[in-house]
């Protein structure tokens, strides 16, 4: 994967790290239907290696499909945080913030600040511009003739759709079918 180890990513992440007080982030960026971590800092750069494919769960599949960035304080219990942004076990708090303009094109994940406090408005509003910095270097990465995703690769993700979230995937389907002229 051409984008891996670019230093701008490292930067934006270390300067999230660093400005948010967070014990541990990385960078994710999109790659077919995966999130790939590109850069790491804090406790995950020990947890975690560049190129390690993460699960899009919990916070990580809300902001991919809202594209808004999202503070949570999440209830130890929840497995969906379990490993968030390279942690050991579950974050008390987490910060992620899509990177991108229309659709995300990556995402910033923070976990659990040194202080023990949770995020604040001021730390969304700083990894929300990095995050800006982010998307423009995922984009630069990116190939500039992509490969078509395969119908059978589509028709996967659809199925799996329809079974996890029934009301979603119905959308989807009104679109495909308005799309391809199909009448419903």
């Amino acid at each position: 994967m051409d984008q891996l180890k670019r230093p701008t990513y490292q930067a934006v992440v270390n300067e999230a790290l660093r400005a948010t007080s967070a014990s541990s982030a990385w960078l994710l960026a999109v790659h077919h239907s995966d999130l790939v971590v590109v850069a790491t800092a804090g406790v995950a750069s020990s947890s975690t290696s560049v190129g390690t494919v993460v699960a899009t769960t919990g916070t990580r599949a809300y902001v991919m499909a809202s594209a808004r960035p999202a503070v949570m304080m999440p209830n130890p219990d929840d497995p969906a945080t379990a490993g968030t942004a390279g942690v050991f076990g579950s974050a008390h708090s987490i910060l992620v913030s899509p990177c991108g303009d229309d659709s995300p094109l990556g995402l910033i994940e923070l976990a659990d600040k040194t202080t023990g406090e949770s995020f604040s408005f001021e730390d969304l509003e700083i990894v929300t511009s990095l995050a800006t910095v982010a998307g423009a270097a995922l984009g630069e990465s990116r190939p500039r003739s992509l490969d078509p995703i395969s119908p059978d690769d589509i028709l996967v993700g659809l199925k799996e759709m329809a079974n996890d979230d029934p009301r979603r995937y119905s959308e989807l389907a009104s679109v495909i079918l308005a799309v391809t002229g199909r009448a419903i």
